[in-house]
């Protein structure tokens, strides 16, 4: 089987990473981009005057990264946009129109409890007992089983997205995911949501990429 290319995408035009996660992973012709905030990338602040303002910024910020991997908007074929305030959904979509003008992407939309500035014993089917950095260790081992099944590990992930009962615990995830991911980190998202089933603490789902990759 041929190697495919994995090439981590970065520009100093868009914010840095502020967790073990690269600004966008390219395998192939697709592009995995990173959830982006408002922020800006020289001062590493979210932007001032509220929510448009900051919608802007994020699409400008997507906008760089696209163009650091050959792209631009008309590229994107799927989007989701997390809202702090559902209400916001139209003023977003507003600024939304001014960057993706024809042929929209597909998309999805809504509200979550928080954004950032657990695991079951697959035996026992109960959340594992420790506390929060073992649960999320366990969803990890999870994850890394189901890889391994489907002719994967780690290394193969291009895209991660991460859900948190209390965004509180994205420093402390973020220290068990670095155990799990290294060297060039996929692409990711990461929020709060009210609830997650059975009490956990975080839920994880990943996009991975079959076969061999030489990263570049």
């Amino acid at each position: 089987m041929s190697s495919l290319i994995k090439k981590v995408i970065s520009t100093a035009k868009a914010p840095g990473a502020i967790g073990p996660y690269s600004q966008a992973v390219l395998v192939d012709k697709t592009m995995y981009i990173s959830g982006q905030l408002g922020m800006d990338p020289a001062s590493g602040q979210l932007v001032s005057g509220g929510v448009a303002e900051e919608a802007k910024q994020a699409l400008i910020n997507i906008g760089e990264i696209l163009k650091a991997g050959g792209c631009d908007y008309t590229n994107v074929v799927k989007t989701t946009v997390l809202l702090a305030d559902i209400n916001d959904f139209n003023a977003v979509n507003e600024i939304y129109k001014q960057y993706f003008k024809s042929s929209f992407p597909a998309r999805a939309a809504y509200q979550v409890a928080a954004l950032p500035k657990v695991g079951r014993d697959p035996k026992s089917g109960k959340l594992v007992s420790g506390g929060v950095a073992e649960e999320f260790k366990q969803a990890l081992i999870n994850v890394g089983e189901i890889l391994k099944a489907g002719g994967c590990d780690f290394s193969n992930v291009v895209k991660s997205t991460v859900l948190l009962a209390d965004i509180n615990d994205f420093n402390l995830f973020n220290d068990v995911y670095k155990q799990f991911f290294k060297g060039s980190f996929p692409a990711r998202s990461a929020y709060q949501v009210a609830a997650l089933p059975l009490g956990a603490r975080m839920e994880i789902e990943v996009i991975a990429v079959q076969g061999p990759l030489t990263c570049v």
